[in-house]
């Protein structure tokens, strides 16, 4: 059953039509994107363009399903502090690089450390191999600061943990936003397909879902200090970029 609050979240077509909450609908969302993202990331190559095309329909959402007024909730709108954008993103950096000691202090370059195992994806094609890590870093971080800093920020911070807000009140908005984007995170390090079929990491694959489920909870700081979702996609571009520094530069 809907609330007043989906009479200015969602668009007026999509509650008529669907007849369903916002949260309800944000959680189909999160499910039918997490289905691209799984064929995106345990597909064969030829799939990776999944992973891309789910980063680009979370761009999209906010204007296809919210209204004006659901869209500056979710935080598409001026930034009241404007201070947060050098904030969010040096909080973003130095998040990626503590990561980054957590996982090689615990797994060392075994396949358990989670930065390991992205790098070892990124490096999938042997002519990128055989390139400069300079080459390497700049190949991979280009998309990694345009796809999925924007997307995510719209979706987890933006439309799904306000709409949960409005339903269950803003600290389980926030976990539940968190859980969902540390879960969703599982498919890039713990869960994976290998000769024997799939494979799971249970240790190191819940440390990394409790990190990435921290990291959802810095984002979602920066954005309610902020009044606004730019310096969370600042904040997650720096993520991304110290990441992929950590990736290429920091790993033996």
């Amino acid at each position: 059953m809907r609330n007043a609050s989906d009479e200015y979240l969602l668009r007026p077509l999509w509650g008529r039509l669907l007849g369903q909450p916002a949260w309800v609908l944000c959680l189909i969302c999160y499910f039918v994107l997490g289905a691209l993202r799984v064929v995106g990331t345990l597909g064969q190559s030829s799939d990776r363009l999944a992973l891309v095309a789910g980063f680009v329909i979370m761009w999209c959402l906010p204007f296809i399903l919210y209204s004006r007024t659901g869209r500056q909730r979710c935080g598409i709108a001026k930034i009241d502090r404007p201070v947060w954008l050098f904030l969010g993103p040096v909080l973003g950096v130095i998040s990626a690089l503590l990561i980054h000691v957590v996982g090689f202090g615990f797994f060392g370059t075994t396949p358990d450390n989670w930065y390991v195992t992205v790098r070892t994806s990124y490096q999938a094609d042997p002519r990128l191999v055989e390139s400069s890590q300079l080459v390497q870093f700049l190949v991979f971080t280009t998309p990694a600061v345009i796809f999925s800093p924007l997307g995510e920020e719209f979706f987890f911070r933006g439309m799904l943990q306000v709409s949960l807000s409005e339903r269950f009140g803003v600290p389980i908005a926030t976990a539940g936003t968190a859980l969902a984007f540390g879960l969703v995170h599982l498919l890039h390090h713990g869960l994976g397909v290998g000769e024997a079929g799939l494979q799971l990491l249970p240790i190191s694959g819940s440390l990394w879902v409790v990190l990435m489920a921290g990291v959802s909870v810095l984002f979602a700081l920066v954005r309610a200090k902020s009044g606004s979702i730019w310096p969370a996609v600042a904040s997650h571009i720096a993520f991304n970029i110290g990441m992929n520094y950590a990736f290429f530069y920091l790993l033996p």
